[in-house]
């Protein structure tokens, strides 16, 4: 597996370095441009309603600007040393993407990595999105049934009282902020 990919880098240096992702590893700078600025944390609370994105583990401000940024569709470099909580945002934004309709393939050279994250999301409800396909686990078999369970899925609230729940605290959240501001 690894000759194939080293093959493919090495027959191919060109076309992997018009990435802007894989050209900003390479030359250590950021060269992403989403035409757009960076999300401020501070901001959010007072524009982005509770049902406008959604976030079953806890998160720290960065952590909810890289969640909102990537449900917005922007490119960026998510980075940091062991136990900073990059896990926990993948988790974040899986589950936002999955929220908004989304499909979502992540990718991780270790296994730990897809392991810590698959646990995260098993302990949320999400297991059933879930699919292994190359564990020793992945049969014909076994994938027919991670798709079965997948696509009887119930919700287990109804939209129209999460949209209500949502506004109420959106309106406590409007309400402290002007406090603050006081």
């Amino acid at each position: 597996n690894k000759f194939v990919m080293w093959n493919d880098i090495h027959s191919n240096p060109d076309k992997i370095m018009d990435n802007d992702i894989i050209a900003s590893f390479v030359d250590g700078k950021l060269r992403i441009n989403n035409g757009t600025e960076s999300t401020d944390a501070r901001e959010l609370d007072k524009k982005k309603k509770p049902e406008d994105y959604t976030l079953p583990v806890d998160v720290d401000s960065s952590q909810l600007e890289a969640v909102i940024d990537s449900g917005e569709g922007k490119s960026f470099i998510l980075y940091g040393p062991p136990g900073t909580g990059k896990s926990q945002t993948i988790t974040n934004m899986i589950a936002n993407a999955l929220y908004k309709g989304r499909r979502v393939l992540f990718v991780a050279e270790k296994m730990a990595a897809l392991s810590v994250v698959q646990s995260r999301l098993e302990k949320i409800g999400l297991a059933p999105f879930c699919l292994e396909l190359h564990s020793n686990k992945a049969t014909k078999t076994h994938f027919l049934e991670q798709m079965d369970e997948a696509m009887n899925i119930s919700h287990s609230n109804s939209l129209e009282e999460y949209k209500r729940i949502s506004d109420e605290l959106f309106e406590k959240r409007q309400t402290l902020i002007r406090y603050i501001e006081a």
